[in-house]
């Protein structure tokens, strides 16, 4: 075969360039010719026809010689080029699949100087791409952690979780003994175990603290296939109510607490005053209870199960861990608990009228809160990573106009349409794997940031990051984008007008099918950009509206701090209630108090307490379809230190004890469903079915309806009663203060102290802050969205900038034309901005359209805003205009100051 680098010396009068870069321009036109006489080849000629063949197409050396001759500016050639164009030209000689390669080996080093020699471009296409591909990647770890990815339990698939369904109440916590009758009567578990959460006062180590305690049953590792680091896990007998005291520690908290002291096991802790003795420590991988809830040790389940282990009516907050048999699908297990639930039903039917039983995977369960918002942010990403690419299709395009006078060249010599999309193909999916990798380095580090942040929805047991399946999935996304928006570009480029491009001083030209798929670039960039900023408004205003709601209370200058008593110490009631009324005495003297009070349940805090209750001369109940209410215990000053409004009847008193006839205060929902006409004060209620031989409750007063589970969630109707009839051991201490709240932490500390040195408290919050926290998945939710509609707006604000300049430079004569014949730079300006803003006017249409089909998969999410809402449909093409108004004047301002005389001398 011909050396085809030598002809081309021979043949192209090349002037003497800097840096050897006249080496770089031969072996590409040598390149062409190669390709040629291949083409020759495959079609059966001889050498010699093949190689007659490549030398009649080579074109017209002296338009070469002059386009090269303006192409000053190429690296020089490197050793390691050198020695990679050694390996091709051994590579051709050999043919075949080695020769395809070597020719794509050949375009990817071509398409790699090219764009070093663009830095401004890649850097630009580079950034936008790993915008976009580092979001999608970042969703698909969540989505593989949350989806994928098994949980940390051995067979983890085979692990369920229990809750009943009752008639009137979804989704019910378990009671003792029902949980033990399905674990004795089902027929398609290996086991079953049960599990809640609490506290338990550490004294003896250091200062009195509070634990954060999980109650399980000593079947609950053996379910979940795990088995304590050191030492051995729960005895059958020691799950009892009067085994004996043991105690396993969580990793964390043997670390921080004991040093990984290795010998820890065989010591005792002081548990609400009762020696425990330590027989384990769990591994550090050991995620438990699943929902991520905080766990510093684990005690027996029954040990603690007085109060409930035969009380059918109780449900104090169990759930049951189950793990289904070989063979055991969710369906049969779910039909078998049904059974034994309709024997229970039959045996029990005051507790058990109507109640059933959940099963779901544990997954699922999990997953529950956090699967529509995680597919929402998969869609916005996915609308971003389209904007992305579309915006690099759109400069790629522009560059390839730019370059139109290369490419004639090289069809001049005879490279087909196919060489040429393939050249261009290459250097784009050069960008898009390039911007794919910046793209999950982004993600790793966003990844970082992100999971911490929503750390109390997304449980430690989903194991979220980058691994092979990520890396997988967002390079075949970056390849698949790639492939479809580079192609565009390569297509529209393999026809250009050859002589036009030759000709000395010729002006570069998009052409209208050009202009035109930039546009459409630009329609679909505004179009998208529009839904994400909908989506992020329609967020934002419902935060908003969430924010400004009225609670029911006044939580301005209020503490909270929560106390619960060790039953060991405060058995008695009457110690109790003599504790927390001695408490509130001391505390309403400190300084800067303004009142205090004690309650079960703080508003739109943690926990809550609902109970059934029927209300005197109602029809009875039917078939287990009981009234619930949400009951809180509380002081006297409660309503006036939480800011509640009483609206009827009287405050409690600490005269409102055992020993004086039950009382009760409802809240406003009660009142005007029971007694819209009526006075409440007088009337009756009690706790259970018509039935039940509970005591009939006096109304003594009607207070304001408050938000218990959250600002979002309408609350069931509200039931208080007097601390002093309820005795409990765990109460909130709630502080009005004068100013500043924190002020009060230390006093209060210190008061409680004095009273008994062992009593430590668990957590201080205020009621501000409790509200913060039942608005943070709405915050977390409107935190990304506005971050992807501002990174949106801004990749279409570049789109259409550049599409403006790009089509203002190709249209420098016509403007010139224009001025001289006399129009004015107004007009010139008015006739550039109407171009561009058509195009934005037509996406805004088309975005707007987009973001109402969509608009319901966001309305779980709102509150108190429509999925149509007219403000932010209104407010978004508004501010979108704006962006793009200015976006197309910067070039149009450029138009009006075209010289005509040297704009008409580049024809």
């Amino acid at each position: 075969m011909r050396d085809w680098k030598r002809y081309v010396r021979e043949n192209l009068s090349l002037p003497e360039m800097k840096d050897g870069s006249d080496e770089v321009i031969v072996e590409e036109l040598a390149t062409q010719l190669e390709d040629l006489y291949r083409e020759g080849i495959e079609r059966g000629w001889s050498e010699q026809e093949a190689e007659a063949y490549a030398c009649d197409h080579a074109g017209d050396w002296d338009s070469v010689t002059e386009f090269v001759a303006g192409s000053n500016n190429s690296s020089k050639v490197s050793p390691t080029e050198r020695w990679l164009e050694d390996r091709e030209r051994h590579a051709m000689a050999r043919g075949g699949g080695w020769a395809v390669l070597a020719g794509i080996e050949r375009d990817v080093r071509y398409s790699a100087r090219a764009l070093r020699k663009s830095p401004g471009f890649t850097a630009i296409a580079l950034a936008t791409l790993a915008l976009g591909v580092g979001a999608v990647t970042t969703m698909l770890s969540l989505i593989n952690g949350l989806l994928l990815k098994p949980l940390p339990y051995a067979d983890s698939r085979d692990v369920v979780i229990l809750w009943e369904r009752l008639p009137s109440f979804e989704n019910a916590r378990v009671t003792y003994p029902n949980f033990l009758d399905w674990r004795e009567r089902n027929r398609v578990f290996e086991d079953l175990a049960a599990y809640n959460t609490g506290s338990l006062n550490l004294t003896g180590v250091g200062d009195p603290v509070e634990l954060d305690v999980v109650r399980v049953s000593a079947s609950m590792f053996s379910i979940l296939r795990t088995r304590p680091m050191l030492g051995r896990g729960f005895l059958p007998e020691e799950d009892r109510l009067e085994g004996d005291r043991v105690v396993i520690l969580a990793h964390g908290y043997w670390q921080d607490q004991f040093g990984a002291d290795p010998e820890i096991v065989g010591n005792t802790l002081s548990l609400d005053g009762v020696p425990s003795t330590i027989v384990g420590v769990m591994s550090r991988e050991f995620v438990f209870p699943p929902d991520g809830s905080r766990a510093d040790i684990y005690v027996p389940i029954e040990q603690f199960a007085a109060n409930w282990i035969n009380n059918r009516g109780s449900h104090p907050g169990i759930l049951v861990i189950g793990r289904r048999g070989p063979g055991a699908t969710l369906e049969q297990a779910h039909a078998d608990l049904d059974r034994v639930a309709l024997e229970l039903e039959a045996e029990y039917p005051e507790t058990n009228q109507g109640s059933r039983v959940h099963v779901a995977s544990l997954r699922a369960r999990m997953m529950r809160n956090i699967r529509e918002p995680i597919l929402l942010l998969l869609l916005a990403v996915a609308l971003l990573l389209l904007i992305a690419c579309a915006n690099v299709a759109n400069l790629v395009l522009a560059r390839s106009t730019a370059r139109q006078r290369e490419i004639a060249i090289r069809t001049s010599l005879g490279a087909s349409g196919s060489r040429v999309v393939r050249l261009l193909l290459t250097e784009s999916m050069i960008l898009w794997v390039a911007g794919g990798l910046l793209g999950i380095g982004v993600a790793q580090y966003a990844i970082r940031a992100l999971v911490p942040l929503r750390s109390d929805v997304i449980s430690p047991i989903f194991q979220i990051g980058i691994d092979w399946r990520v890396v997988s999935a967002a390079l075949a996304i970056a390849l698949v984008t790639g492939l479809v928006f580079g192609l565009l570009p390569a297509l529209r480029s393999i026809r250009p007008n050859v002589l036009e491009y030759l000709k000395e001083g010729s002006r570069s030209s998009g052409g209208v099918g050009r202009n035109r798929l930039r546009g459409a670039l630009v329609i679909a960039e505004v179009s998208l950009a529009v839904a994400l900023l909908v989506a992020a408004g329609l967020t934002t205003r419902s935060l908003a509206t969430m924010v400004a709601t009225d609670p029911g209370f006044d939580p301005e200058n209020v503490l909270s701090a929560e106390l619960n008593l060790p039953e060991a110490r405060y058995q008695d009631g009457d110690q109790r209630t003599a504790f927390f009324k001695q408490l509130l005495d001391r505390v309403r003297t400190l300084p800067g108090v303004e009142s205090a009070a004690t309650t079960y349940v703080i508003p739109v805090g943690p926990g809550g307490w609902q109970n059934s209750f029927h209300v005197e001369g109602e029809p009875p109940e039917r078939n287990g379809e009981y009234t619930f209410a949400e009951v809180s215990s509380i002081s006297d000053d409660y309503f006036a230190t939480a800011g509640i409004p009483v609206v009827a009847g009287r405050d409690f008193t600490w005269r409102d004890n055992e020993d004086a006839p039950r009382v009760v205060i409802v809240d406003e929902t009660v009142a005007h469903r029971y007694w819209p006409s009526e006075d409440p004060v007088g009337k009756r209620i009690k706790w259970g079915n018509h039935s039940s031989g509970n005591e009939w409750m006096n109304v003594v007063g009607v207070v304001g309806h408050v938000k218990v589970n959250g600002v979002m969630e309408e609350a069931l109707p509200q039931l208080y009663i007097p601390h002093a009839q309820d005795n409990d051991d765990g109460y909130y201490l709630v502080v009005k203060t004068a100013g500043v709240p924190t002020q009060l932490v230390e006093p209060i500390r210190r008061a409680v102290t004095e009273m008994d040195p062992l009593q430590p408290i668990a957590s201080i919050n205020t009621l501000e802050e409790y509200i913060g926290l039942s608005t943070e998945d709405s915050e977390f939710l409107t935190l990304l969205l506005g971050i992807f509609a501002a990174v949106a707006l801004l990749l279409a604000a570049v789109g259409i900038y550049g599409v403006m300049a790009q089509a203002t430079a190709e249209r420098t004569h016509e403007i010139g034309v224009r001025m001289a014949l006399g129009a004015t730079t107004g007009g010139v300006l008015g006739m550039v901005v109407r171009q561009g803003m058509g195009r934005v006017a037509i996406g805004v249409v088309f975005g707007l359209a987009l973001a109402a089909g969509g608009g319901q998969l966001l309305a779980a999410s709102l509150f108190g805003v429509s999925p149509l809402d007219p403000v932010t449909f209104l407010a978004t093409p508004l501010a979108l205009s704006v962006v793009a108004l200015v976006a197309s004047v910067v070039p149009a301002r450029r138009a009006m100051r075209v010289d005509p005389v040297r704009a008409l001398q580049t024809e």
